[in-house]
């Protein structure tokens, strides 16, 4: 049994729900929504159920009309794009090499220093505009990226230059909207990715009277949710942040690079667990199991929601760090399966 708010208006799909009780109000295309999650197939359901407690069964007949029959759309017309990025280029603002040049450097998490290096020429002419010139501008700027936006959706192909221009237009757009008249805002430019907890001061308050030493608390391991996990192993982590810190000139800390590296260790079990790492672990010594699992570790960085922390892109470039770092994750996976607490732990 499921008891939900709006759980059932933002794509939730469960074949097994046969039956909806429904105390709240629901019209048009909530109606819709909500009631159609009855409709799924699955081995044995041949019915469904709906007890209303609020809503006449003659308003949720008319929400359903309006999508029973047939619906059609006209098509889209991708030179409406095309005109979209022919207005935005006539304003002779953007600099069309630098249009190229972004492509070049272009990546989700790429750094926004290198990104605004690549655009500054255009950003400079727009910051001369008055304030309605480059309103329009930005008006231009959104226009064509909503048309491609969409168009992405439903066309097949579109033309190269179009892709570079949209990545263009959205970054350069962004920057003229954060530098607005009447304050600036960094709403769409700042994403909470990280923290760093660091150890001010510490003291004995002398608590525990009876003058027995109390038990230390275990850390914290795996995802966090009590179903267990592997810890970290802390001293393989601190010679790994050394020779970091040493190979690049950084400043990183233990603390810096724990919530990465749990992240990963979680992820490479995950993968671990549709390659039969577990038998491995119970039938192999730690080096024999450690030996070709650099691909697990690839993989892993590749889809935790960590990877653009510093040194896990290092990880995919560095064959030093990712050598030392597959070390630290398969003596954590180790552990994990065998229950053994290994000598860098």
């Amino acid at each position: 049994m499921l008891i939900v708010a709006e759980k059932y208006q933002t794509g939730f799909d469960q074949p097994k729900l046969v039956a909806m009780y429904v105390d709240k109000p629901l019209s048009g295309v909530n109606a819709v929504q909500t009631l159609s999650r009855l409709n799924r197939v699955h081995p044995g359901k041949d019915e469904t159920f709906v007890l209303d407690f609020v809503n006449d069964a003659e308003d949720v007949l008319a929400a359903f009309e309006q999508y029973f029959g047939r619906t059609e759309a006209l098509p889209s017309d991708p030179n409406l794009l095309a005109d979209a990025a022919q207005t935005v280029l006539d304003r002779g603002i953007i600099d069309e090499a630098e249009i190229d040049a972004f492509a070049d450097v272009y990546a989700p998490d790429a750094s926004h220093h290198l990104l605004s290096a690549r655009s500054q020429n255009s950003y400079a002419v727009a910051q001369e505009l008055d304030a309605d010139e480059r309103f329009e501008l930005r008006s231009d700027l959104d226009r064509f990226v909503r048309f491609y936006k969409f168009l992405s959706q439903v066309v097949p192909f579109l033309a190269v230059e179009h892709e570079k221009l949209f990545q263009f237009a959205r970054f350069l757009a962004l920057r003229l909207k954060t530098h607005a008249e009447g304050g600036v805002s960094v709403a769409d430019s700042i994403e909470l990715t990280h923290y760093r907890l660091v150890e001010g001061d510490s003291a004995d308050l002398g608590l525990g009277g009876d003058g027995e030493a109390a038990e230390p608390l275990t850390s914290i391991s795996g995802d966090a949710t009590g179903a267990g996990g592997g810890e970290v192993p802390m001293g393989l982590l601190g010679e790994l942040v050394e020779m970091f810190n040493e190979r690049f000139g950084a400043e990183l800390s233990d603390a810096d690079a724990v919530r990465p590296v749990a992240h990963l260790i979680d992820k490479a079990a995950e993968i671990g667990e549709g390659e039969g790492l577990r038998a491995q672990a119970l039938g192999n010594s730690f080096a024999d199991f450690e030996r070709g699992k650099e691909d697990v570790l690839i993989s892993a960085t590749l889809q935790v929601k960590d990877v653009n922390d510093t040194i896990l892109q290092k990880l995919l470039d560095d064959e030093t760090v990712r050598a030392q770092m597959t070390h630290l994750v398969m003596r954590s996976l180790y552990d994990r399966y065998t229950g053994a607490k290994g000598a860098g732990a």
